[in-house]
């Protein structure tokens, strides 16, 4: 195996040395304000790296209040799930929520489930009442409200056809709109005409006020006199509104409604608020300077913006980002953006014939299923019809030529590339990406599979997040030194 000696190593991380006084604030926004994102970790919950105390909140679910500030806050926490999307608002700088709100994207049967599609993150689709949703392996969280035999049994490779489902998630506009599930609830087997189902949408604009029918994507939806529209202004459906719609599914495509309620669209907030962090997908993005959306969210970068774990090159739509900033007016002005799909680089010479290998399949293969590939210090990188890379280029690589790539890389080690480009006149191997194992004793740690060495010559930096990158020691680099975290070589 191959040993890289590096002369330059740069961890991105808040950091104290020697036992001093450097201890900073652990992630998230400081004053009063709302955050709203997947629930990553427990404790009381934690969202956009923020720990919420939730004791003194009110808790609400789909519309309706579930626990009321006094309660016992252990057991408003057993009422969440991670995964679990919410808008949390209250003071971050102390991390007391006054209120949480969670409501599900949709609710009903999966049909049309696909295979799982082996990419940097294996996902499998299926359709829930018209709407498209991607499961992620490793990402989306899943519980089984109604196990079979009490033993829950309910996840990526287990979810059938007829599964109804709760969904939690962010859409990917720049995906057709598919929602890409952060959390999936089972909730039993699908019996037509029984079987509670929810789905979101805009009634069309030409709908008539007064008719008992309008469509929501490929779905029907009709109601009477005992639907409830107390939820509605004036009790009416109205062109353009917003709405929730529960009912039962008595056709493939026909809802029988129970209820129609008007339905918060938190991104279509038009007010203002001090501190305010979501996460979601960057869509509608043109240029640095441009408007453009996460989620449906307006978003407006300021001038002195922070980017962790990448730059502003990096931003593009389909991209999922934790942005942070004030909300004036229905815009959030970003003081800071993280990438969470942390991309990775590598910097390299196409060192054996045998790296080309993969460019062409197999004889036994079919070539409309072919994912072409080459290796770079050993790493498998795969090239896709999104990958950007000069026409014939990959056709046309030999031994020695130097590469840059930045892409995903999967739990596998195989990084899906983005961008390829051949770099000439450059001989410095670069490699950016998660540290896997280290031993600071030996000085020795593993990026994406890659042994690396420093020596006396080599140069520490540690790069704050909000701050710039400051030379320490090797002890002091392996004393802040985490597995997982993103560190950048040269040599």
């Amino acid at each position: 195996m191959s040993r890289y000696f590096i002369l330059f190593a740069l961890l991105a991380c808040a950091f104290a040395c020697g036992g001093g006084s450097g201890d900073l604030a652990e992630g998230g926004i400081g004053g009063s304000g709302i955050s709203q994102g997947p629930i990553t970790e427990f404790g009381s919950i934690f969202v956009n790296d923020i720990e919420w105390e939730l004791d003194d909140a009110e808790i609400e679910f789909d519309g309706e209040t579930v626990a009321i500030a006094g309660l016992n806050e252990s057991e408003k926490t057993a009422l969440f799930n991670l995964g679990m999307v919410v808008r949390v608002e209250g003071n971050a700088g102390t991390g007391q929520a006054e209120r949480v709100f969670f409501d599900d994207e949709i609710e009903g049967p999966v049909s049309d489930l696909g295979d799982e599609i082996d990419v940097f993150v294996p996902f499998r689709e299926f359709m829930v009442l018209g709407q498209r949703v991607r499961i992620e392996a490793g990402v989306t969280r899943f519980f089984d409200d109604n196990p079979v035999g009490g033993e829950p049994d309910f996840g990526f490779d287990t979810i059938v056809d007829g599964d109804v489902v709760e969904i939690s998630g962010l859409i990917d506009v720049d995906v057709d709109g598919v929602v890409r599930a952060t959390y999936v609830e089972r909730k039993g087997e699908f019996v037509p005409g029984q079987t509670e189902v929810e789905l979101k949408g805009t009634v069309p604009a030409d709908f008539v006020t007064g008719t008992m029918t309008f469509v929501l994507g490929s779905v029907t939806v009709e109601f009477d006199n005992t639907t409830d529209l107390s939820g509605l202004p004036r009790e009416v459906v109205e062109p353009e509104m917003f709405v929730e719609v529960k009912g039962t599914l008595s056709g493939a495509d026909v809802i029988t409604a129970t209820k129609i309620e008007l339905e918060d669209d938190f991104g279509d907030d038009d007010g203002d608020a001090d501190e305010f962090s979501m996460t979601g997908f960057v869509n509608g993005f043109t240029d640095i300077d441009a408007i453009f959306f996460v989620g449906n969210q307006k978003v407006e970068l300021k001038v002195d913006v922070e980017f962790e774990h990448g730059n502003a090159s990096m931003l593009a739509n389909g991209r999922r980002i934790e942005v942070e900033g004030e909300l004036i007016l229905g815009t959030l002005i970003a003081e800071e953006i993280e990438f969470e799909d942390r991309e990775v680089r590598v910097h390299a010479a196409i060192a054996l014939e045998a790296d080309l290998a993969g460019r062409v399949p197999p004889a036994e293969e079919d070539p409309s299923l072919f994912i072409p590939s080459f290796k770079l210090l050993g790493i498998e990188i795969r090239v896709f019809p999104s990958t950007r890379i000069e026409s014939g280029l990959l056709e046309t690589l030999v031994v020695g030529d130097f590469l840059e790539v930045r892409g995903i890389v999967n739990a596998q080690g195989v990084i899906t590339a983005s961008r390829v480009e051949l770099k000439g006149g450059i001989d410095k191997i670069r490699l950016d990406g998660p540290v896997e194992q280290f031993d600071e004793t030996t000085g020795q740690f593993t990026i994406l599979g890659v042994p690396v060495f420093t020596d006396g010559t080599t140069t520490f930096e540690i790069d704050e997040p909000m701050g710039t990158p400051e030379g320490v020691s090797d002890s002091c680099f392996f004393e802040n030194l985490n597995e997982g975290d993103f560190v950048e070589v040269r040599g």
